[in-house]
């Protein structure tokens, strides 16, 4: 063969494996469950926030989590409650959260959402209450944070 077919067959064969490999990483990122880039280093950050440690006199800890939504790849942290005074629990956070900085954009009988930047991205806490638990000892509610590098999530 001669040098320019050779040179040009040696630069359709790296288009295309750049190409291939391109398209796997969009598959990859799509498909596998996890943390989409950047959103790693944000999972510490939410952890960390002073927020999801505040909580009413009456309260009991229940759970809590961190880490990367499976379907959406987003950032995450939360922590799970019970108290014996329902119809305290979203006055407190909503008095607590405005304390902190947070700005309500939403609010139910059962839900209030915030929002503020936080390292850079629009970070949404949301507490959520539930109609009931199964030991009848109280009222579950949930504290969480949530953020994306890639995209603004909302409540």
């Amino acid at each position: 063969m001669k040098p320019p077919v050779v040179i040009a067959i040696v630069a359709a064969s790296a288009i295309v494996l750049a190409g291939l490999v391109a398209s796997a990483a969009i598959v990859v990122n799509t498909l596998v469950p996890g943390c989409q880039a950047g959103n790693e280093q944000l999972v510490g950050t939410l952890k960390a926030l002073p927020i999801l440690d505040v909580h009413p006199a009456d309260f009991r800890f229940t759970d809590g989590d961190s880490g990367c939504d499976d379907d959406d790849g987003f950032a995450q942290a939360w922590q799970g409650y019970r108290s014996t005074e329902p119809f305290a629990i979203l006055p407190f956070y909503e008095k607590a959260a405005l304390a902190d900085g947070w700005k309500p954009i939403a609010h139910s009988f059962e839900y209030s959402c915030f929002t503020k930047e936080i390292d850079g991205v629009n970070a949404y806490l949301n507490v959520g209450v539930s109609d009931s638990n199964s030991s009848g000892t109280g009222t579950d509610y949930s504290v969480g944070v949530r953020a994306s590098r890639e995209r603004d999530i909302g409540c």
